[in-house]
């Protein structure tokens, strides 16, 4: 008897503790836009790693940072897989694009070149959406080819969906510069 009236007392207590009507904020997932393209050249294969990213970043959740060090972090508002790796596939895209050359992002068997990005700012100001990378080619054999920086903006995002297609505009701008760093490497290639 002891022990139902102690099981009875405790379920009514912990029922309190318990909201059933209480609705949950819907996740809002993101990608960056990427365009849909097949190479039209078989070689090289551009081998782009995982982008390195700033650690304030590198999360499911997006972050939106601006200069002054203040981050805003809205757990409904998510990436649809890893920023570091979803930069790699929109940069690879948008190099198969104008190159026509296929990318990878797991390193392939054969000769190929290797794209190194690192991402330096990945926010906002008062007035403007930020990327900023450096970027480094190289052989297979790890043969500097080129290397280079470059910053891009767009107007001052004002939600985390205007954020994302800001980036990806800056992303497709940064895509263009390394292509532009890489026609000379491919045209010595092909002679």
């Amino acid at each position: 008897m002891r022990n139902i009236i102690y099981t009875l007392s405790l379920s009514l207590l912990l029922s309190g503790c318990i909201v059933f009507d209480k609705k949950s904020t819907a996740v809002t997932f993101h990608q960056f836009n990427i365009p849909t393209v097949a190479p039209t050249k078989d070689s090289p294969t551009i081998f782009i790693p995982r982008v390195q990213v700033p650690a304030a970043v590198r999360r499911p959740t997006l972050v939106i940072s601006d200069s002054s060090g203040k981050t805003v972090i809205d757990d409904s508002q998510r990436w649809v897989y890893s920023l570091d790796r979803a930069m790699s596939d929109v940069i690879g895209h948008h190099l198969t694009q104008i190159t026509g050359l296929p990318y990878s992002t797991q390193a392939p068997s054969e000769k190929h070149l290797v794209l190194l990005v690192e991402v330096l700012q990945f926010g906002v100001n008062d007035n403007a959406t930020i990327l900023q990378i450096n970027y480094h080619v190289e052989t297979s054999t790890g043969e500097t080819l080129t290397q280079g920086q470059g910053i891009w903006r767009g107007k001052r995002a004002q939600s985390a969906k205007e954020f994302v297609d800001l980036q990806s505009n800056n992303l497709s701008a940064a895509s263009a510069e390394i292509s532009q760093a890489l026609l000379p490497i491919l045209s010595k290639l092909s002679q």
